[in-house]
């Protein structure tokens, strides 16, 4: 952010209106070369439109909001092929930023609050965070993961103690377990990976033999536990006196996965980790973010779109939209 301090500074307005220009170039610089990509790729010369769509495409896939499906695919190629190009990446670094910050808009956490923030607060974070924190997705990734947990270690460091408390599901540990078994079986019987897939990838990035992959493994749950990421062991989410507040239905899940067109394991799923949010607040969902008490925190699509759809919030009671935060 850069300030102008005086209003007769002409200078200075000089100099923010250059250094935003040169901004603004970059920006299309990186975009361009993003659509000279595509068209490789494609074989096919992109349209006015198109190039919409691509510019659209982009934004959503680094937030992965999943508005939209065109060219994700080739956005995914075109980010892992550049991956080691310090231009590429500082470049969709600050376009990142940018779309991060006009995103933030949306949230009611008042950063002029954290030093007195007193609110006990616990972030359960789902399996694509966990391995950003690793540096399992690349590095801007890993470095939105940082600021977030330098916010948090901020908030935690004030007079009144540690407030924020970051876990994950066991659901979430059974779906890592899942994923570095896969790992497994690819180094193992030598099949390929989606480029899509950047987890995967930097996980038998240099293995050689399955037991590769049970040491990262383990360097994996040893790198969360030093970021004082835990486990929860609550057991008492389908407990009776509980079952009002559980969101789990078929009847929904069928109408989340026509509604939303995500399949329906994976709604299934979303519909889990939301439901134990739920079950912890009580239903409670009436309040600001910060004194909601319990946060999913994903980057993944299906439990996104499905804390905002509106079957969701008739049945968890108003504001559920804070149940899953991006």
């Amino acid at each position: 952010m850069y300030v102008v301090s005086g209003g007769e500074d002409k200078a200075a307005i000089e100099s923010l209106a250059k250094l935003y220009e040169e901004a603004l170039e970059d920006n299309k610089k990186i975009i361009q070369s993003l659509f000279i990509y595509i068209q490789e790729k494609s074989g096919k010369e992109l349209a006015s439109s198109e190039k919409s769509t691509v510019i659209d495409d982009l934004y959503s896939y680094m937030l992965d909001d999943g508005s939209s499906k065109h060219y994700m695919e080739l956005i995914s190629a075109f980010l892992i092929e550049n991956k080691d190009d310090e231009n590429v990446v500082g470049k969709l670094k600050m376009i990142k930023e940018g779309i991060i910050m006009y995103s933030g808009l949306k949230y009611d956490i008042n950063p002029s609050n954290l030093d007195s923030w007193d609110a006990e607060l616990t972030i359960f974070l789902d399996t694509e965070i966990l391995f950003s924190a690793c540096g399992y997705n690349g590095t801007l990734f890993k470095e939105l993961f940082e600021d977030f947990y330098s916010l948090v270690k901020e908030i935690n460091s004030g007079s009144q103690g540690r407030k924020i408390h970051l876990k994950y599901f066991r659901e979430t540990q059974d779906e890592i377990e899942s994923f570095f078994i896969k790992a497994e079986q690819i180094v193992k019987y030598d099949e390929k990976v989606n480029p899509a897939k950047t987890a995967m990838l930097s996980i038998i990035d240099g293995v050689k033999v399955p037991s590769d992959v049970i040491l990262k493994k383990t360097m994996f749950y040893e790198k969360i536990k030093g970021l004082r990421i835990s486990l929860d062991t609550n057991e008492n989410y389908y407990n009776e006196s509980q079952y009002s507040f559980n969101l789990e239905d078929e009847k929904l899940i069928g109408e989340l996965c026509e509604e939303i067109g995500i399949q329906r394991s994976a709604v299934a799923n979303a519909l889990e980790l939301l439901s134990h949010i739920n079950v912890l607040r009580e239903g409670n969902n009436s309040k600001s973010l910060e004194d909601t008490g319990y946060v999913f925190m994903t980057q993944t699509t299906a439990p996104l779109r499905a804390a905002w759809n509106k079957k969701i919030k008739k049945v968890a009671m108003p504001r559920l939209q804070h149940l899953a935060i991006s």
